[in-house]
């Protein structure tokens, strides 16, 4: 996973499948080629927004609020802004603290947008609660990225901040980002969720033509990134992408990769997880090949992963139960859901088990794939 690679993204054959979308609005001074950040010390280096994505503190509520008294005389402190982002970001559900949240995004976008905060979760503004926010903040994005056509940065950031809401303009700015900059792996990965959503949503024809595009992105985005978190990550995205890519080989090269580099981690929630997916793509794999005992195997396998509590069930993909409920084949989901029901603690597992015993199929809901 050393290489470096570089791509192309192809601009016209995504306007053909996506809507376009523009704004006329004039564009906003560009921004000075170095963030303004206080001078250093031979013992306090000077501060790199560009280096710093997560804070490095975790502020009580006596320390934000000096913080933000002490931004009332020091409002270019692009740290104390970057720390407060998250702070507020912590309080969920609290509408005040979204609201101070947005406060400093705004502050951050006008004044640093190419700080390393804005590929984090932490800058993200979704349409609800409120769409009048999130209208201004994607204008907002969109003059920066007028303002500033050749800045990778900026058109990435602008491109991750819209990857949810407004998918075809995500899609131009991130493919603007990859054409800049090709190896910052972070570019690729978006765009790649940007087509993993329009595969999910395509018509049968245009499903696997979306996935393999996904795929290609995730694949670049894999080749370019060097922590082995990202890599599990992206892995298990891959392996469930290519299964709607129809592309089994690649599923199964994933899969196996991902087992791989989960084993060599230390035991957790997150590792159980992990291993367990990966079985399921195997056995939906097995299951395509008419291998029903073998996928029944991976089943088990994935079961018995979940060894670790605390196991959210979001973490889970349940579609091999699924698919092995749909040929009948009961047992084998019960005693894999009797895992589940215990690694998770969740009551509804329990209510699927019962459903399974008087010979109905459960609803499965979210924890299926798309």
């Amino acid at each position: 996973m050393k290489r470096r690679v570089t791509i192309s993204v192809s601009l016209l054959a995504t306007l053909a499948l996506l809507a376009g979308c523009s704004n006329e609005e004039p564009a906003l001074p560009a921004p000075p080629p170095k963030p303004k950040t206080k001078i250093g010390t031979p013992t306090q280096p000077a501060f790199d927004p560009l280096a710093y994505a997560v804070p490095d503190r975790q502020l009580d509520d006596s320390n934000a609020a000096k913080l933000e008294a002490a931004l009332l005389s020091d409002s270019d402190d692009a740290k104390a802004h970057i720390d407060l982002l998250w702070y507020y970001r912590g309080k969920f559900g609290d509408d005040d603290a979204r609201v101070q949240a947005n406060r400093h995004l705004q502050w951050l976008i006008t004044h640093h947008p190419r700080a390393a905060v804005h590929g984090t979760p932490a800058a993200e503004v979704t349409p609800l609660p409120s769409r009048e926010a999130y209208d201004s903040f994607e204008a907002q994005w969109l003059k920066q990225a007028q303002a500033n056509p050749d800045d990778a940065l900026i058109q990435g950031h602008a491109g991750v901040f819209m990857a949810r809401a407004n998918p075809p303009q995500a899609a131009k700015l991130l493919e603007k980002a990859i054409e800049l900059d090709g190896e910052n792996p972070l570019w690729s990965e978006h765009l790649a969720e940007v087509y993993r959503e329009q595969a999910t949503v395509a018509a049968n024809g245009a499903r696997a033509r979306w996935a393999a595009r996904a795929l290609a992105l995730y694949d670049v985005a894999l080749a370019n990134t060097k922590s082995e978190l990202k890599q599990r990550y992206l892995l298990e995205r891959m392996a469930t992408i290519a299964l709607m890519a129809s592309d089994r080989d690649a599923a199964s090269k994933h899969a196996i990769a991902l087992l791989k580099l989960a084993k060599e981690e230390k035991p957790g929630a997150d590792r159980a997880a992990t291993i367990h997916n990966a079985h399921v793509v195997l056995g939906r794999l097995g299951l395509l090949g008419d291998d029903v005992k073998g996928a029944a195997d991976h089943l088990a396998k994935a079961g018995e992963a979940l060894n670790a509590q605390n196991i959210l069930l979001s973490q889970l993909d349940l579609s091999l139960a699924s698919a092995m409920l749909a040929q009948d084949d009961k047992q084998p989901a019960i005693s894999y859901l009797q895992h589940v029901a215990k690694a998770t603690q969740a009551p509804v597992v329990t209510k699927w088990i019962t459903t399974v015993e008087a010979g109905d199929m459960p609803d499965f809901g979210p924890y299926l794939p798309q």
